[in-house]
């Protein structure tokens, strides 16, 4: 999907998946471009070949080949000689090590994810809102029959887990309005795949203070999440949990006031300098 919507003083630019404001259009379109070519390697994909790469992202082959090189030169990816194909390198991870550290995303937080799991006997989730996905920064697992999500830098779209629905609900208007116009993927028969649907059930999320999913993203998988306010900024960070076991009133009340509670302690972790 392409085009353009106005938004208040904003002009909003749509190409795949993505909405950009004209505030934030990349500057260096050719390092935008390069840097890119980093998100095509995932779960299902993890080595690419220069034709691959070249026909996913649309980028000719020869500069393709040298952006690699030259990633390969700083470590973000590294070439099996095998195949001559690429993946991701440990550069790659160190630079989120020092993402985790600059905000102060430490032991402390993991700490916080770990009572609530061994107290509720959940999968518990740090997430935070990039686009139209949710990153999962952190996690403590009970049970891994929940996809690829107990992998840190695993990604969902917005509208079919808890975390994403409440990063939605607290996003900006203008973020907020271009997701709900652009199609939704289908995961399970009860991913919410219609924007006005989605769009009542995000704003009750916000009335509420938390949001749920059943089934939305995995089958079997129930959501509950909540966001993390840290002062006055955006929120762009919750915290969340998953079970195979769906969530009575009880469980709810319970894990909402545990959730909250460490969700202060994360905030104020995330919050120091």
């Amino acid at each position: 999907m392409c085009g353009k919507i106005k938004n208040g003083n904003k002009m909003l630019s749509f190409k795949g998946e993505y909405a950009v404001s004209k505030q934030h259009e990349p500057k260096v379109k050719s390092l935008y471009k390069a840097l890119k070519l980093l998100d095509y390697f995932d779960e299902d994909h993890k080595e690419l070949g220069v034709t691959e790469l070249a026909e996913m992202s649309g980028i000719i082959k020869s500069s393709v080949h040298n952006i690699l090189q030259t990633f390969e030169c700083c470590g973000f990816v590294t070439q099996n000689y095998d195949n001559n194909k690429y993946r991701i390198g440990s550069a790659s991870l160190e630079l989120f090590g020092k993402y985790r550290s600059s905000h102060n995303i430490d032991f402390r937080v993991s700490e916080c994810l770990q009572e609530i799991r061994n107290k509720h006997h959940v999968n518990v989730y740090l997430g935070m809102r990039k686009d139209f996905e949710v990153i999962f920064i952190c996690a403590e697992v009970e049970t891994k029959n929940n996809g690829n999500l107990h992998k840190i830098g695993a990604k969902t779209p917005l509208h079919c887990i808890g975390l994403g629905k409440i990063l939605l609900g607290y996003a900006e208007v203008d973020v907020r309005e271009a997701f709900y116009k652009t199609s939704l993927e289908k995961f399970t028969a009860c991913t919410i795949c219609d924007q006005e649907v989605l769009r009542k059930e995000v704003e009750e999320s916000v009335y509420q203070g938390f949001s749920k999913s059943n089934s939305e993203y995995i089958v079997g998988m129930h959501n509950i999440a909540v966001p993390i306010i840290i002062g006055y900024e955006p929120i762009k960070y919750a915290l969340g949990v998953s079970s195979p076991k769906s969530f009575s009133d009880y469980d709810t009340k319970e894990i909402l006031s545990d959730l909250r509670d460490k969700s202060k302690i994360i905030a104020s972790l995330i919050a120091e300098k």
